[in-house]
């Protein structure tokens, strides 16, 4: 992302966490940035841009989240597990910003739908290529319906982003996640994939 487009994107995500993003305008994004609108339109038409810009952020980082959870000589439990660390981080900082993404659903609704939708195809998708990796690999139970699991685990990743304050006085969000992806591992491998999930991953 080109250094100006992230410099509005920050400070406009900022006034929204502060304002709600109903006060906020786009007036009000250039005085913090000391920046004409003008200028502020050569990279964004309008509020509703603005918007599709900074979820358009949120998509790439889930890109950059797969991207960094492989690599050579990685199989499909180095890349689940590797995945989980990164996805906790994600989570942890996305949980900061709930006030946010309640504007969002409100007041750009579908907006926040498409989003939404491209998320869960991408989140979808690369959950299901790892059960059918790790199934190829005999790391997995060959039983496996992959779609479904990959539908169960986004269910359970919600809900951990919608933790109650209670949940997150008594566990951290990053604590939560770890546990939930060992777990899924765990409800995913062999008797193979276990020796090497518990010596290689659990064991580092």
């Amino acid at each position: 992302m080109e250094d100006r487009l992230k410099s509005i994107l920050d400070s406009a995500i900022g006034l929204f966490n502060r304002y709600g993003i109903r006060s906020v305008t786009v007036d009000d994004i250039c005085r913090e940035l000391g920046m004409s609108k003008k200028t502020i339109y050569l990279y964004v038409s309008s509020k509703e841009d603005l918007v599709r810009a900074m979820l358009a952020s949120r998509i790439q980082s889930i890109h950059e989240i797969f991207a960094g959870s492989t690599g050579p000589g990685m199989n499909a439990i180095d890349t689940l597990a590797t995945f989980g660390k990164l996805m906790g981080d994600y989570l942890k900082n996305l949980k900061m910003n709930l006030s946010l993404d309640y504007d969002l659903k409100k007041y750009f609704p579908s907006v926040y739908r498409e989003y939404m939708d491209q998320r869960n195809q991408i989140i979808h998708q690369r959950l299901a290529e790892n059960i059918r990796q790790g199934i190829e690999q005999e790391l997995y139970r060959a039983e496996l319906n992959a779609d479904l699991l990959a539908d169960l685990f986004m269910i359970k990743m919600e809900n951990l982003t919608e933790a109650d304050s209670a949940t997150e006085a008594a566990y951290s969000s990053k604590k939560m996640y770890k546990v939930m992806i060992e777990n899924h591992i765990r409800g995913l491998v062999t008797k193979k994939g276990v020796k090497y999930f518990e010596k290689n991953i659990l064991g580092k």
